[in-house]
């Protein structure tokens, strides 16, 4: 059996095709309600062996005590291979009581900027221009975004011509 998809499987087809769901992914219920504000990153140029911490502070504005999934997503705005429009890269679950705000943080590895390059037959990560989904970082699910943010990233080992 072929399985011809590739990398476009689940919200990376539907969001490469710009097709509406019903239920984005990551979406889930909640019987309180969440505020974000005031996401950061730790650089705006970066080691890709370094990595990238993101943080936003999350507020649970509704009635009730209540747990949320803060979710990062990473766009490489020119990478040699058809990639998706955003790939969840980190994730950080946040339990919080009513009026109560923390500070989540997720760290972004090596691995969160890089792909399988078939033809060198090893992970890489390029030089370049990404957007960091932390100001998309997503609110409890992938079409929920606060916004975006470029963020430049430097190879440490080249690859390639």
């Amino acid at each position: 059996m072929r399985y011809g998809e590739g990398i476009f499987i689940g919200y990376r087809y539907y969001d490469a095709k710009g097709m509406p769901v019903l239920f984005p992914f990551g979406h889930g219920l909640s019987y309180t309600t969440f505020a974000y504000s005031h996401p950061q990153v730790s650089a705006a140029t970066f080691k890709d062996v370094d990595g990238l911490t993101v943080s936003v502070d999350v507020t649970n504005t509704g009635p009730v005590a209540g747990k949320e999934t803060v979710q990062v997503y990473v766009h490489d705005q020119k990478s040699r291979l058809v990639r998706p429009p955003k790939e969840l890269k980190g994730f950080a679950k946040v339990e919080l009581q009513p009026g109560e705000t923390k500070t989540v943080t997720t760290q972004l590895d090596l691995r969160a900027f890089a792909y399988y390059h078939p033809a060198y037959k090893q992970w890489i990560t390029e030089s370049g221009e990404f957007e960091y989904l932390d100001r998309r970082v997503c609110r409890g699910h992938s079409r929920d975004c606060l916004g975006h943010a470029a963020i430049h990233a430097r190879a440490a080992l080249f690859v390639g011509p």
